[in-house]
């Protein structure tokens, strides 16, 4: 399985890979995908990684085809490769080249390899003779976009053509094969409005699919389904499926129903009359680029950008999402009142059964659901069932699953019904302080009766909330903000009591009642509130009556109120309607909650969380839908149109299936989700760009990847083992995409991290390395707390006043593009370098966790694109226009402390005046890529590769006394790569670059500064398969080193060769 180059002493080999799954493939019980120029071989049955092996190493896959017994074949670019696989193992038989770009390949009952390419042409292959038998051209000399094959035979060989001209040209290439002509268009399908991504035909059902860059997906009729002479038959267009939002890469027709995947990261299923059945989500939020289906297996696999790889039941993407089947609630039971009765509450229990408060008072329980549909099934993808009540709608006879638990007047109009977490107790409370608890009984198996357990006057007057803290304790609020915490004790009769353990009291606010508590270890109380606020309360010592909170974080959820509060694993999650989720740890001394990472959903309303199998599950509403989130997929498992957030509403997990049960328009409806709707044979990294990358290789079992992307998320991971990569938990926190990441190291265990990007927003991180990184936790066993976060916006103007400031408002779309941690006194400052040209300095204090913008540097006229630090407080920056400059910063950070530390201050003038010591011109254009290297006392060498595909090493004095830059040695390479050059790093006598051209070379480097003598020679080179590289990281390993190449993907590459010592 190892995949490596090997150059002079050097070997270099591939340790993990994640970039795009361009494509797949099912064969036997294996699924064969194509990632870069690797293919990778998974057992279903075990979801494991059985064998590997680099078929291309300067192209990508594109196509996998299956052959004869034990062969396959795959193609990308202009190459094509016939492997063998045989007990886990893989080998390349034979690996031909053709002329042109190949788009599909098809093997034949002889065992010739049909092939075509880009220009409409059909090449005949022999692959054992490794000779090219016959090549035929259609008539039609266009450019494709794709192309694919039906039939097994020469003789029945029939090509859909997708041109850059909208249409499918189907022809035949043994049509006027003797002859010598081009072969004739036999039939022309045009209706689409883009270029031609894919056609797919099924001969079972006759239907032809097509897809393209208008967003749609076209189904054609073919009759007869089995035409034996193509030019005689009819083809017709049936229907035109839109749901995609984005552009429809391929579609996969099926007996039953027809798939499509596309670049909106939606995976559609549609049924033959063209209508969407069902709609997901996948590969976190990225383009889905491959797709293999097995009718016979019954199995549904997909390929995305962020390199995963899902397996999914074909079943389940069958199922109809929302059958509606009403069942009335017999009349029979309910005394007949005046006015029109409905459901106003309901919960459901832990057997499965409905708990419902209807508009007149009565309290019923709903034993079973009749119809085709189970409460308790595991069978299925999305599936509702409505229970009507009242209005036209028919009472049935049936009185076996309606049982009336209780009536009382107080309950009507209004009322509170809420559940235990453990489902088994349910409490109702009034308008007028009268608070019911029921019990689910477990002393029978076979029946299993609701007793009321408590009757109960709890307050004088209305009760606001009622919060379950545990089986045995509520908390209720009454008015003014009161809160009351009971304990529910059993007594020697076997009945039940409410005892009042302590009262608290709320802040002021305009909506003064809590919507969510949490007690943990009978010590200390959580509670949030309908303004966004949580509050923590003592609980054990003294009994004080109307006790005050002993620590209040302030609408963290914003002005909607917090949802939701549960501890897992030590940590505290609340979640609200501000979209998001929090985490929070709570801090012995002193008795605080201290704030860690905030997580932005892709929906706005968040209104619970629960665990499945370490798995941290987000339910809420995006718009009219409910959601339910996974945090370690990080993608929806369902939706279901349920109207919206303002409803009643409970749920229950059985195993690997979520009822969810809500009351919509005065009726009940239950529907039931699956939650392992997929496995997942390969993790996936970001679903775009990665822009940045840190590498954490101390004190910790395995490396940690911090890196920032595109997708406006920061991700930290494990690279574990061999191609398996766990992702620790993901921050979305920026507002835009994210262009440097710093580390800062406060102690051993202790980092401080710094993230900027684009809208000129910088953040401040703390991670703390709580254990040994490594283990199969879910959870991270680093810790990570957001502290601050700081918009030029914000601190160069204040926008409500912006009259009273002569400064031009800075441009909102300035990004960040370089960061570089300064340390002086005690204090941290930051160097960042600008989209907008200005080298900026901020100050973070860590007592006020915040920034101050404390210089702003005019001498580029260019985009800036790195910073450094070159000593304590000289730094360098580097442009677009080559041109490297060093700055002295003493006099800057002597002026700034924070001792004089003022939020949003504005810049004096001679903060603004500061000029660089020297300047070089080492680039025609810009330096996208540096490292540094110290010599000897004061002397340094600086490498840089710009975007005139040059590599330069300089080295430099460094003049103390006279604070000036002397220019020494320089060495120079003009072509080192055929184009630009975006990574660069020093280990040890090596420099390690890489450019857009996909190499990573390793070049050894010697200099003598007393001999002026610096020799620089490429001693080893590796083809990547990472697309546009932003750049690398190089860190020891041993006495060896390892690389990590980053852009569309990640590749990290270990040296195993043991380094010669400096000469």
């Amino acid at each position: 399985m190892d995949v490596c180059t090997r150059h002079g002493n050097l070997e270099l080999h591939q340790h993990l890979l994640r970039t795009a799954v361009t494509c797949l493939g099912i064969i036997d019980n294996h699924v064969i995908s194509g990632m870069g120029g690797f293919i990778r071989i998974f057992n279903i049955l075990s979801s494991r990684l059985v064998a590997q092996m680099c078929v291309f190493n300067d192209c990508k896959l594109h196509g996998i085809s299956k052959g004869s017994v034990n062969y396959f074949v795959v193609f990308g670019g202009r190459k094509i490769a016939i492997i063998y696989y045989s007990l886990e193992s893989l080998k390349i038989e034979t690996l031909w080249h053709v002329d042109d770009w190949i788009l599909c390949a098809c093997w034949l009952e002889d065992e010739n390899i049909a092939i075509g390419t880009a220009h409409n042409t059909v090449i005949l292959w022999n692959w054992r003779a490794q000779e090219k038998v016959k090549s035929i051209i259609c008539e039609e000399r266009c450019i494709l976009y794709s192309s694919t094959f039906v039939g097994s035979s020469w003789d029945q060989l029939v090509v859909f053509a997708g041109t850059v001209f909208q249409e499918v040209i189907i022809w035949s290439p043994s049509d006027n094969e003797t002859s010598g002509l081009d072969c004739p268009v036999l039939h022309r399908l045009q209706g689409h409005k883009g270029v031609i991504f894919s056609s797919h035909y099924n001969p079972a059902t006759g239907r032809i699919h097509t897809t393209s860059d208008d967003r749609s997906v076209k189904g054609w009729q073919v009759r007869p389904a089995h035409p034996r002479k193509w030019q005689l038959a009819e083809i017709n267009l049936v229907n035109t499926m839109y749901g995609h939002t984005a552009r429809v890469w391929k579609s996969v027709g099926l007996g039953k129903c027809t798939i499509s995947i596309g670049e909106d990261s939606q995976m559609c299923v549609w049924n033959l009359k063209g209508e969407l059945l069902n709609r997901w989500s996948l590969h976190q939020g990225g383009s889905i680029w491959s797709i293999a289906c097995s009718e016979e297996k019954r199995l549904l696999v997909t390929g995305g950008s962020d390199g995963s790889i899902s397996v999914l039941s074909l079943d389940h993407c069958l199922k109809d999402v929302n059958p509606v089947l009403p069942i009335p609630i017999n009349a029979n039971l309910i005394e007949q009142t005046s006015q029109q009765n409905y459901p106003r509450r309901v919960v459901i229990l832990r057997n499965g059964h409905m708990i419902i408060v209807l508009q007149s008072g009565h309290i019923i329980q709903c034993s079973e659901i009749q119809g085709n549909i189970s409460l308790n099934s595991n069978k299925g993808a999305l599936e509702n069932v409505a229970l009507c009540l009242g209005g036209d709608h028919s009472y049935s006879s049936d009185t076996s699953m309606w049982t009336v638990l209780y009536f009382s007047p107080k309950f009507a109009n209004y009322c509170l019904l809420e559940i235990s977490a453990c489902k088994l107790r349910f409490a109702v409370a009034s308008l007028d302080g009268h608070i019911l608890i029921f019990e689910e009984s477990t002393s029978s198996k076979i029946s299993r009766k609701i007793e009321k357990i408590v009757d109960f006057s709890a307050a004088e007057g209305k009760i606001f909330s009622l919060q379950w803290l545990s089986p045995n304790s509520i908390l209720t609020c009454e008015v003014l903000g009161k809160l009351c915490l009971w304990s529910l004790q059993a007594l020697e009769d076997g009945s039940y009591s409410l005892k009042k353990i302590k009262t608290f009291i709320l802040p002021y606010s305009k909506e003064r009642w809590v919507t969510s508590a949490l007690l943990i270890d009978n010590y200390y109380l959580i509670c949030g509130d309908r303004v966004g606020s949580i509050h923590l309360y003592s609980v054990q010592g003294e009994i004080n009556d109307n006790e005050k909170p002993n620590q209040t974080l302030s609408k963290v959820h914003g002005r909607f109120g917090v949802s939701f509060l549960m501890v897992h694993q030590n940590y505290i999650f609340s979640c609200g309607r501000d979209g998001t989720l929090r985490q929070y740890q709570y801090v012995d001394l002193p008795k605080t909650l201290k704030q860690l990472c905030v997580t932005r959903m892709p929906f706005d309303w968040v209104s619970s969380c629960c665990v499945n199998e370490n798995d941290i599950l987000v339910l809420g509403f995006c718009e009219k839908n409910f959601v339910v989130w996974t945090q370690e997929q990080q993608r929806l498992l369902c939706e279901v149109p349920c109207g919206g957030g303002h409803r009643s509403w409970d749920y229950i997990v059985e195993g690997n299936c979520l009822n969810f049960v809500y009351i919509k328009q005065k009726c009940l409806f239950v529907a039931s989700c699956d939650l392992k709707l997929s496995s997942v044979l390969q993790t996936g990294f970001h679903p775009k760009e990665v822009n940045c990358l840190q590498i954490l290789h101390k004190n910790v079992k395995f490396p940690v990847l911090i890196s920032g992307g595109e997708d406006t998320t920061i991700r930290v991971a494990l690279a574990c083992s061999r191609n398996y990569l766990h992702t620790l938990f993901v921050l979305h926190s920026h507002l835009s995409s994210i262009r440097a990441i710093t580390c800062y190291e406060l102690h051993e265990n202790k980092l401080l991290m710094f993230s900027a990007g684009g809208r000129a927003q910088i953040k401040a991180w703390e991670l703390t390395l709580e254990s040994e990184c490594g283990t199969s936790e879910i959870l991270p066993k680093i810790l990570c707390q957001e502290l601050s976060s700081h918009m030029l916006m914000n601190s160069d103007n204040k926008q409500h006043k912006s009259w009273k400031h002569s400064q031009p408002t800075v441009d909102p779309e300035t990004r960040y593009m370089s960061l570089c941690p300064i340390l002086y006194n005690g204090n941290i400052y930051v160097a960042a370098g600008c989209s907008d040209g200005y080298f900026r300095v901020l100050l973070y204090c860590s007592v006020q966790q915040c920034f101050q913008l404390v210089g702003s540097f005019k001498f580029h006229q260019r985009c800036i694109l790195n910073v450094a630090c070159v000593s304590a407080l000289n730094a360098i920056t580097m442009a677009t226009d080559g041109i490297a400059a060093f700055w002295d910063l003493s006099v800057l950070v002597e002026r700034h402390s924070p001792g004089n530390f003022k939020v949003d201050t504005e810049i004096s003038s001679e903060d603004c005046d500061l000029k660089p010591l020297s300047d070089f011109k080492l680039h025609q254009s810009g330096i996208n890529s540096f490292d540094l290297f110290s010599l000897e006392i004061d002397h340094i060498l600086l490498a840089t590769g710009g975007d005139d595909t040059a590599l330069v090493i300089t080295a430099f004095r460094m003049n103390n006394k006279r604070k000036g830059i002397v220019h020494i040695l320089q060495w120079r390479m003009e072509s080192a790569h055929v184009a630009q050059i975006t990574g660069l790093a020093f280990v040890d006598q090596y420099l390690i670059s890489t450019s857009v051209d996909q190499k990573v070379f390793v070049w050894k480097w010697f200099c003598s500064v007393n001999r002026r003598l610096l020799l620089v020679t490429k001693v080893a080179a590796y083809c990547t398969t990472i697309a546009d590289i932003h750049g690398l990281k190089v860190w020891p390993t041993g006495n060896s080193f390892s690389v990590c190449v980053y852009g569309k993907g990640i590749e990290i590459i270990h040296e195993n060769s043991v380094h010669e010592d400096v000469k």
